[in-house]
């Protein structure tokens, strides 16, 4: 049992970490994108290049959000599962949970949910700015 609530600990805490890294790399990712949007269009001389960029790079930007707002499901997924095997397990009442309650779960998921999603509306506007 104490292998099985060291699998499940560990399990939640690889599940968090990749949260933790498809966040990281789509802020970094769409901090140039952000870049290049405004070096863009202070820059380029040539109308149908700015033009076209004002609206490739949005979409780029949303997609990239929007993936990783699959990605952070994915992970949320796997950990409700990990949460309902635990809670499945005999025995399990011996061991001290392997992840937070029901509320502060929620309110950690709020970050993982929010961030990709403010990215994809922030995009939405610039694309029909």
């Amino acid at each position: 049992m104490k292998d099985y609530y060291n699998y499940t600990a560990r399990q939640v805490n690889r599940e968090q970490a990749l949260v933790h890294n498809r966040l990281s790399w789509m802020l970094t990712f769409e901090g140039f994108l952000f870049a290049a949007l405004a070096i863009t269009a202070n820059v380029s001389n040539d109308a149908e290049t700015r033009s076209n960029l004002k609206y490739t790079i949005p979409v780029i930007g949303f997609v990239v959000a929007l993936l990783t707002a699959v990605g952070v499901s994915a992970a949320y997924i796997s950990i409700h599962q990990l949460k309902r095997s635990w809670a499945n397990k005999n025995g399990s009442e011996h061991f001290p949970r392997a992840y937070g309650d029901c509320l502060t779960s929620a309110l950690g998921r709020t970050t993982g949910y929010g961030i990709p999603l403010a990215m994809m509306l922030t995009w939405v506007v610039l694309f029909f700015l």
